[in-house]
């Protein structure tokens, strides 16, 4: 396996050497073309056509070819100014031209005859119809990024403004940093746009969304692209996203900012207010941002730099919820008031037998009960009137994240050019439950889990123009993401409340419990989520004639190494129904808690996910200008289906023909039908769960009509195959069954004296005792501690 990889890098490392790439790199910058013609519109070759980026004096140069064509590839965007000159004409320059990220735009220059002393000045924009590219895209400049009000000033929402753009909720989650983002471009799922920043990958590798973006200021500006594009284009199926990052200049620059929010100016929700019922409340915002940029030159025209901080502070105070705690009629064995009418919908409820009038013996109390009402407050007379238990409950939803980001820029010749750029986001939201500070249950779940999470993105690259007509780019891009979902120091388990269960999470902020509430608390899980995301990217655009030939090929290493023990430390579920009496609505799950009487508790495997996918892509592409009205755009892009690897090699795979033949698998014959495992015969031979695909091809070809020939106009038509990439979390369900996991039902006695209105309770503190066999989790843990994952071993020793 070891020489397998050594050859499959070496193959890749030549490939990059000898067929350039580009799918990551070339999109973050743009491209001038036209034509150089003389006063009765015949071509001029033999022109010299300059360009100059008139905010740091980079300059390059090209000579127009035999029809007069000049192109310039990989140009950074912002603005420039074009000089054209050839003897026995006067000077052409015009200024005024302002490249966007991904612009094709064509300038045509005609030359008047004079010296080349006199010069033709023309001001003005470049034409904003695209007459080359098949795709179609929208622009959001730096202006409207800085200008337009944005909920929490986040930049992505502006990809909404791109059209036949929408929202994907349920996509982006906790196990990722917050301000991720899910957007469906033109029909597109939300997890198949792609996110470039200075041509960086910026999707979270877990669930194919776009991670967090620099915030507005840092921004120079965005496209949003869909539609056939190019074959340089690939990796996912939907729109791309290309973003910039703000780079200095000759000129110093600076901005300063603070932008606020208070609840004081917040209208009061309908039915929040108290007329309507509500509490008449607010939901006590206060939202601070400040921070500010600054950028100039180090070495004017040579070295620049750019870099900027903001600081987002924000306090939530959510409107009061109800929860149902015990009273202290409770706690002496006295259920009347909570099984009265005025607390049961009505109608007044019995407990059922032994007892009696709705009482019960104290002494009859769970340890475990007890012990777990240390951290539960009594319900308050104040609050809870009728004496059922009611308990206002509001949880601080409380946050501070800080960005910073820094980028250089360095003009090394006038043919090399190099840049770099490192931006990182650290996000904080403490735990609602501290056992010495807030030793209150209730703030362990919604609002009161704990989110830590940061990331790192860096992002350079090296241009170079080999000859006029000869350009190369070369990008490299590392995205690092953590995040940790933490529930607070202290947190009682169900092994330190006594029992004899397996205990999978361990230390403080990792504990927790699951169920054990009777129904007045919600369940949060901690959990840790890292990905870890090289790419690498070579390019070479070659002009020749009429002609704009590119070759691309790029590698990228999606890595998610994920811990989701939702259910490997037990769940628990008080139902009531051991205690419940004749009628089926008298259940009540708080008196089968204190009694210490589960009427289930299962426990399984957690979510572990450790996949690495090998991504390589590689293309060859023409734009064939054939004449003023017609541009043919076509290419071929080669990008195989290297399938995710598990590190902790939890494989398995599922075959049809098996299924429907009732074949079973030789290496676990009591697997189900169809189920095959390493060892198998026909399971896949390559380390994965499923088989590589190297037949993926994805042809390209498009049209471009300019009739009028004035580039005022465009009609296009195009087709082209695109393929998707899987995300990796989906591969996070192996440890949840066999048999490299489990999900474990306890069973209950088979006989036991009341309560046992519906059977048997689980025994509370020895849950397996009634399971033959005894603790089911045994393997279970034994293999999941055998071979954790890099990250896990790296926490564990933390």
């Amino acid at each position: 396996m070891r020489c397998w990889r050594i050859r499959v890098i070496g193959l890749v490392a030549i490939a990059l050497t000898i067929a350039p790439s580009t799918f990551a790199q070339t999109v973050a910058v743009a491209q001038l073309s036209g034509t150089v013609n003389d006063e009765s519109n015949a071509a001029l070759p033999g022109v010299d056509v300059s360009v100059t980026q008139t905010s740091t004096g980079m300059t390059r140069s090209v000579v127009t070819g035999s029809r007069g064509e000049y192109v310039f590839t990989n140009l950074p965007v912002g603005p420039y100014k074009v000089i054209a000159k050839l003897s026995g004409f006067s000077t052409f320059e015009q200024t005024g031209i302002v490249l966007a990220v991904g612009d094709t735009r064509t300038i045509n220059v005609s030359l008047k005859i004079g010296t080349l002393e006199e010069t033709v000045q023309v001001s003005g924009q470049s034409p904003l119809v695209d007459t080359s590219s098949t795709g179609v895209g929208a622009l959001v400049p730096q202006e409207q990024i800085v200008g337009l009000p944005l909920n929490g000033r986040q930049a992505t929402q502006l990809v909404l403004l791109s059209g036949a753009a929408v929202d994907a909720p349920g996509l982006t989650s906790n196990r990722q940093p917050p301000n991720a983002v899910a957007i469906s471009v033109a029909g597109g799922t939300g997890n198949s746009t792609l996110f470039l920043v200075d041509g960086g990958y910026n999707n979270d590798s877990g669930n194919n969304t776009g991670n967090a973006m620099p915030f507005p200021d840092a921004l120079q500006e965005f496209r949003t692209e869909t539609g056939v594009r190019p074959a340089r284009y690939g990796m996912f199926t939907g729109a791309t996203v290309n973003a910039v990052t703000r780079s200095g200049s000759n000129q110093f620059h600076g901005t300063a900012f603070d932008f606020a929010r208070h609840h004081t100016f917040n209208a009061i929700p309908y039915f929040n207010q108290k007329e309507n019922g509500g509490s008449g409340q607010d939901d006590g915002l206060k939202r601070n941002q400040a921070g500010g940029t600054i950028g100039g030159p180090l070495m004017k025209n040579k070295l620049f730099f750019f870099g900027g901080l903001q600081v987002t502070k924000q306090d939530i105070s959510p409107q009061t919820t109800n929860q149902i705690v015990p009273t202290q009629e409770v706690l002496r064995g006295d259920f009347s008031k909570v099984m009265s009418a005025a607390c049961r919908g009505g109608t007044a409820r019995q407990l059922g037998f032994p007892f009696v009038n709705n009482q019960v013996d104290p002494a009859l109390f769970s340890p475990f009960a007890l012990k777990l009402l240390k951290f539960i407050p009594v319900a308050d007379p104040a609050y809870d009137p009728d004496g059922c238990g009611r308990y206002p409950l509001a949880i601080p939803n409380n946050s501070v994240e800080q960005q910073v980001i820094g980028r250089a820029d360095f003009q090394l010749t006038t043919n090399a050019r190099l840049f770099g750029r490192y931006f990182y986001s650290n996000y904080n939201h403490e735990a609602g439950f501290d056992a010495t500070g807030n030793p209150n249950l209730l703030y362990a779940s919604g609002n009161g889990l704990g989110i830590k999470s940061h990331m790192h993105t860096v992002a350079g690259g090296w241009d170079q123009v080999i000859t006029p007509h000869l350009f190369s780019a070369t990008r490299f891009s590392l995205a690092d993401t953590t995040a940790l979902r933490v529930q607070g120091n202290g947190l009682p388990t169900f092994t330190t409340l006594g029992l004899n269960v397996f205990q999978y999470t361990n230390g403080d902020g990792q504990n927790f419990f699951n169920g054990a509430t009777g129904g007045w608390s919600g369940n949060a899980f901690p959990g840790t989520f890292y990905t870890t995301t090289p790419s690498i990217s070579e390019d070479i655009d070659w002009t020749k004639g009429s002609h704009s030939v590119s070759f691309g090929g790029v590698w990228t290493r999606p890595f998610f190494d994920g811990d989701g023990p939702f259910q490997a430390n037990g769940l628990m579920t008080f139902s009531g129904l051991i205690t419940r009496g004749a009628n089926a609505q008298s259940q009540v799950p708080m008196a089968d808690f204190m009694l210490g009487l589960p009427a289930v508790f299962s426990q399984g495997g957690s979510q572990i996910v450790a996949e690495k996918q090998q991504y390589v892509g590689f293309y060859a592409q023409d734009v064939w200008r054939a004449n003023a009205h017609f541009t043919f755009n076509y290419g071929l892009r080669w990008e195989p289906f290297l399938a995710a690897k598990d590190q902790n090699h939890f494989n398995m795979a599922f075959v049809r023909e098996d299924f429907d033949k009732g074949l079973h698998s030789t290496v676990f014959p009591n697997a189900p039908a169809g189920l095959v495992f390493p060892g198998d015969p026909g399971f896949p031979t390559n380390g994965a769960n499923t088989t590589n695909r190297l037949d993926q091809f994805a042809p390209r070809l498009g049209i471009v009509w300019n009739p009028t020939g004035d580039d005022v106009q465009s009609v296009r038509a195009a087709v082209g195959r695109f393929y998707d990439s899987p995300k990796l979390w989906q591969y996070g369900h192996h440890m949840l069954n066999p048999p490299y996991g489990n999900t474990v039902t306890a069973i209950s006695p088979s006989s036991c004296p009341p309560p046992n209105a519906n059977g048997c309770a689980i025994n509370l503190l020895n849950p397996w005792a009634n399971t033959p066999g005894g603790d089911p989790l045994a393997a279970i843990t034994s293999v999941q501690c055998a071979i954790p994952s890099e990250r896990r071993l790296r926490q564990h020793a933390d």
